[in-house]
């Protein structure tokens, strides 16, 4: 049935008689297997798994912490004097 009520005019399946978009969603996993099956799968469409993206987010906030560092010993060195506040236009130059 669409959401008009009617039902739906596409062909259905050969395999089980039913059109490919409203065929019904997935009951999900009912066993404990199944269900750590899905925990431990890959994620966005199997790009990235959960180490891989835990592995990120710990770099994302080393790199963080490391930009941190930087911007404090640069405001240091503006303050102390060896550094010119506009270092970076000459720099670039």
């Amino acid at each position: 049935m669409r959401c008009r009520g009617a039902a739906c005019q596409r062909p259905a399946n050969r395999k089980n008689g039913r059109c490919r978009l409203q065929s019904g969603v997935s009951t999900s996993a009912k066993t404990e297997e199944g269900r750590a099956q899905i925990l431990a799968a890959n994620l966005r469409n199997g790009k990235f798994n959960k180490d891989e993206l835990e592995e990120r987010r710990e770099n994302v906030a080393r790199g963080q912490e490391i930009r941190k560092e930087l911007r404090q010993m640069e405001r240091e060195l503006i303050a102390g004097g060896p550094l010119n506040k506009h270092w970076r236009d000459s720099f670039l130059s």
